[in-house]
Parts: C-alpha cells; structure tokens; sequence
C-alpha cells in the first residue's frame, strides 16, 4: 500500500510504501484524515531502493575507536574486514531491499523525522536487524548497520 498524507503529523509517511499486515496502526492521531490507497507489488519491486552510505562502515563498524562499540570485532571474527566494506554495502543493501519489498520487517519508532524499520541481515549465517528509516517510493535509507541481534 500507499500512504498518502493530509496532516502535519502523517506527512512523514506520505509516499511511503508498506504492506498492510506491516503498517502503523490507523487512525495515527485524532482526527487523522490520512489514507492509504493500494499499488501492485511489482511497482514496489520495480521501485523500491536501498541506501546505506559507506561511512556507515568506515567510521562506525570499522571504526578503531569507541564508535566500534565492539562492533568491528564481531564483523572481524566473521572474516571481514575494511578491505570487504563496498562488498558489505552492497551485501546489505540488496538484503535490505528484497526483506523491505517482502515485508520482512519490523516497524519501529515513527516521529517527525519519519517511520523508522528494523530489517534483518544474513552475513554467513549470522542474522541481526540492521536500521532503516523508509522515504516515499519505496526509498530506504539505512540508519545503523548493526542494530542487535534478531531475536
């Protein structure tokens, strides 16, 4: 489905392509007059993109400070390393979209700066929620490469 926005609250969804067993719950405030209208699944998969920029990598999972968190370590002891990011960012970008496109996804926080999802990634049999928040067109921007573990 389709979003489409009347209301300042809403408008951070206008565009924005969800499945209806994976949308937020509607009405989303009082006299909300916002809707949704149906598209086909081929157009969603015909137009759907994800991004996730490589400085997600460079200076967050690989970083060799604090900004790690441990993060570089988990992904080390998987065999990668910084030499392996624009293969990651491809990896991940791909996963994201066909999950996105499938619906599988978990719906997060949504507040003025837009519906935020959870998505898993599979990196050699390693499964975690990586974050995205979702733009109108089936766009997906990556907010954390590594968002914990999937439960």
């Amino acid at each position: 489905m389709y979003f489409f926005a009347h209301c300042k609250t809403c408008t951070v969804l206008d565009g924005c392509y969800l499945l209806d067993r994976k949308k937020p719950t509607q009405p989303l405030h009082p006299h909300c007059y916002c809707g949704k209208k149906h598209i086909s699944i081929n157009k969603v998969k015909k137009n759907s993109y994800a991004y996730m920029p490589i400085i997600k990598l460079s200076k967050y999972i690989f970083a060799d400070n604090e900004s790690s968190k441990g993060k570089n370590f988990i992904f080390q002891s998987w065999g990668y390393s910084i030499d392996d990011i624009y293969e990651l960012q491809q990896t991940i970008e791909n996963q994201a979209r066909e999950n996105y496109v499938e619906g599988n996804y978990e719906l997060r926080g949504l507040d003025q700066y837009g519906q935020r999802v959870a998505i898993p990634i599979d990196l050699k049999g390693h499964v975690f929620n990586s974050g995205w928040m979702l733009y109108p067109e089936g766009e997906i921007r990556n907010t954390t490469p590594f968002g914990g573990w999937v439960k």
